[in-house]
């Protein structure tokens, strides 16, 4: 036999009188740490309420806005320096290169756009239901105080 033939145990062969080892289990995902609040909702927060937080991509008829004016606003951008080129006789694969560069660039500037104005009009639908909701109280406490005050004259002339 050649020194080649020879085997060797290596550290690959488990010794028999070793105990195989335990595989260990994934640990739970551990859950993030409440952030301490500040500002308008730490009343809120701390009393165990819920703070409402809204947000533009939770919004339905933003993303799908945001998500078509981007589309839109690259193609438009595309088209038109691919034309702008081809009319200043530029070379094709120049032309194209130029126009998907500011098709891009387009579609990154029409999302700033978007949500710049999303921001506004989210903000303004959250004022008109915080109106709306204060009004809906004002309305239910003036009922209920009409109703109290009913009530008293209604006791106040039984009782004469």
């Amino acid at each position: 036999m050649s020194a080649e033939d020879e085997v060797e145990p290596g550290p690959a062969a488990p010794a028999p009188d070793k105990k195989p080892k335990k595989v260990k289990e994934p640990k739970a995902a551990k859950e993030p740490k409440a952030k301490k609040a500040k500002g308008k909702g730490a009343a809120a927060a701390a009393a165990g309420g819920k703070v409402l937080a809204i947000s533009i991509p939770a919004h339905p008829r933003a993303q799908r806005s945001i998500r078509r004016i981007r589309a839109r606003t690259a193609i438009a951008v595309f088209v038109l320096v691919l034309i702008l080129s081809h009319r200043s006789g530029v070379p094709n694969q120049e032309a194209v290169m130029r126009a998907l560069l500011a098709g891009v660039i387009g579609n990154l500037a029409a999302w700033g756009c978007a949500l710049a104005v999303w921001r506004q009009l989210v903000m303004a639908e959250v004022r008109l239901v915080e109106t709306a909701r204060r009004n809906r109280r004002r309305a239910q406490a003036e009922a209920a105080a009409e109703h109290a005050a009913a009530r008293a004259a209604a006791a106040a002339a039984s009782a004469s």
